[in-house]
This record gives C-alpha cells, structure tokens and sequence, in this order.
C-alpha cells in the first residue's frame, strides 16, 4: 500500500478536516505513489494562525541559532533518511536517481556552509524537477 500524508498544522499530524484526500502520482507511469490529505479552506486559516503565533517566538531566535537548527535537521535527514527522500523524490517527479541525489545534496549539503565561507541561494523555477540553486560561494 502506498503512504499517506497527512496535514502538518501547529506541530500535529492531522487529516483535512473535510477528510478529502488526492493521489500523488508518478508524472512518467501515472502510477499512483502515495495519497495526500486535501486542505480545505478551514485548515488553511488554521495553519496560518499556527504559523503566526509561532513567528512571535521564531523571529526572537539569533541568525547563528537559526542556522544551527537548520543544519541539524539537514544532517538528520541526510543521515537517517536519505535512501526514503530519494526514493519519494523519484516515485513523485520521475527523475533519474542522479537528480534525486542532487536535489537532496543541495538541500543538506550544498546550503551548508563550512570554513568561513557564505552560501548564496535562490529557488528558480527550472521545470518539474527545481531545486535551489546555488548562486555563489566566498
């Protein structure tokens, strides 16, 4: 059976509260890769409510302390999850596993800079299989 997610809203798992749902599938086989809780207009408003009141306490949070929670969660996901990001990667946008790979190690790898350097990015649409692309280094 393929997986389903459900809606994300104010740190809970959670159906839409219409339990609608709407298939994932590969773009390449049609073949259906997963099932997605469908949000309705009521879980949207909730979310953003969510997303307020947890800015109130984000935007108080230091730019290095910010930074360090978000290279915590890239080595998490690069090193407990990576062959599941790039199998999902793969059943949903249909791309060669190369692509998977890179789409993943921009995401862990490339937005983390080491040795004093900066890394500047910006997310361009490039076609069904866009990711961030990294503009420069110093």
């Amino acid at each position: 059976m393929h997986p389903f997610t459900q809606l994300f809203i104010d740190g809970q798992w959670r159906p839409s509260s219409t339990n609608e749902t709407f298939e994932i599938r590969n773009p390449q086989s049609n073949v259906v890769v997963g099932t997605c809780a469908s949000a309705s207009s009521q879980d949207c408003k909730d979310a953003v409510e969510a997303a307020a009141r947890a800015f109130k306490t984000w935007e108080h949070v230091s730019l290095s302390d910010k930074r360090d929670i978000f290279i915590k969660a890239a080595d998490i996901l690069r090193d407990k999850y990576t062959d599941k990001v790039i199998a999902a990667i793969g059943e949903e946008i249909a791309v060669l596993p190369y692509m998977a790979h890179f789409n993943l190690s921009v995401s862990t790898v490339g937005l983390c800079p080491t040795d004093g350097t900066t890394t500047l990015s910006q997310r361009l649409p490039i076609g069904c299989c866009g990711s961030p692309q990294v503009l420069s280094t110093s």
